[in-house]
């Protein structure tokens, strides 16, 4: 017997000392600057936390790379402003999951009852949208308003107009069409049952308790002088059709944060930092659907949820998105405690980079 736990013991020891910082920061380097040069990427940060079983302490690490400004020369820092774009969904989901977990509503409520009469919903013959349908993506209504409406600048009434003459092409829970409209409306479903607007229901009941003091709905002044320059390549984007704070669609999109309250965020979800918010995430973790006619994704609250890779079957929360000159890529695994976050000011997509470091470092 005592050779047996000798034997264990041993190996105990071996996966505490396993993880090499030197070798992954080698591995990493060379996924980020094969990126950039590929993409003429302006600056990107990487946050990684790996906090498996295997190590006496998380390794918790956020890498900068390049510029948050070209001319003059600014490098990334940890306290970068950055866009988060689509992103912002999985505050949404964070807050219904908690709406959820306090019995506040159900996921098969009819949306209707809790909107303003003012912002009718289109039926399917008849059939309602459900909250669990605009939560998984399932409501059949599009990504955003198919008419020349100016997303950035929309309002709740010209909202409103567009939906009472919208036809659903299919049936609700039929078919996955991510929707920004389907979680701009949730935003407001969410303002019903917590008597609060969507701006101070994020501060109140995410950011604060996280202590994510640079993230907000709102364009602080704070932000003013630390909000990274957008590229595309080597032009400058515009932030003239970055959605209004008075828009519709801001409550998605137009959360800004930082590369050190992203980790923050991260180590949450991976449940390093617990927090009373912590309750919720049972049931964040808990609800999510299938994807129709596809077997390996599943729609999760405002991330998906899918395997690693094709060699591993770890299941991985994620969501990227592009957004006026930013890209933002998080992806996480709670059964490994392992995860990170991508934030850039170049017009890249992420996934393929998010997915090998996640990869490299779970392996590690």
């Amino acid at each position: 017997m005592v050779p047996v736990l000798f034997s264990l013991a041993l190996l105990s020891t071996s996966f505490v000392f396993s993880f090499n910082k030197l070798e992954f920061d080698k591995v990493l380097d060379k996924h980020v600057q094969r990126f950039i040069k590929k993409n003429n990427t302006a600056g990107l940060s990487v946050g990684v936390i790996k906090a498996s079983f295997d190590l006496e302490k998380p390794f918790d690490h956020i890498y900068k790379f390049g510029d948050a400004q070209k001319f003059p020369q600014i490098t990334i820092k940890e306290s970068t402003v950055f866009r988060l774009g689509k992103t912002t969904h999985l505050f949404v989901g964070l807050l219904l999951a908690k709406a959820l977990n306090e019995n506040k509503l159900s996921l098969k409520d009819k949306a209707s009852k809790y909107l303003p009469k003012s912002m009718e919903l289109p039926k399917y013959h008849g059939e309602e949208i459900t909250i669990e349908q605009l939560a998984f993506h399932l409501s059949s209504l599009p990504d955003e308003p198919t008419t020349i409406l100016k997303r950035y600048q929309v309002s709740p009434q010209e909202i409103g107009a567009y939906l009472r003459t919208y036809k659903l092409p299919k049936k609700p829970g039929t078919v996955f069409i991510h929707s920004d409209l389907g979680y701009s409306i949730l935003s407001v479903i969410l303002e019903k049952i917590f008597k609060d607007r969507i701006a101070r229901l994020y501060d109140n009941e995410i950011f604060k308790p996280l202590q994510m003091e640079m993230t907000s709905l709102k364009e602080l002044k704070e932000h003013y002088n630390k909000l990274a320059k957008s590229y595309h390549g080597i032009k400058l984007v515009s932030s003239e059709k970055v959605d209004k704070g008075y828009s519709f669609f801001a409550p998605v999109s137009s959360v800004l944060s930082t590369p050190s309250d992203m980790q923050k965020l991260l180590r949450f979800c991976l449940r390093i930092d617990e927090k009373d918010l912590s309750k919720c995430l049972g049931r964040y973790y808990g609800e999510n659907r299938e994807i129709p006619n596809q077997s390996i994704d599943r729609s999760a609250l405002g991330l998906k949820l899918s395997k690693l890779s094709l060699s591993s079957s770890l299941l991985t929360y994620k969501s990227s998105c592009l957004y006026h000159g930013f890209s933002i890529a998080i992806a996480f695994i709670p059964d490994t405690k392992t995860g990170l976050v991508i934030l850039s000011n170049s017009e890249d997509r992420l996934e393929n980079l998010a997915d090998q470091i996640l990869s490299d470092l779970n392996a590690f």
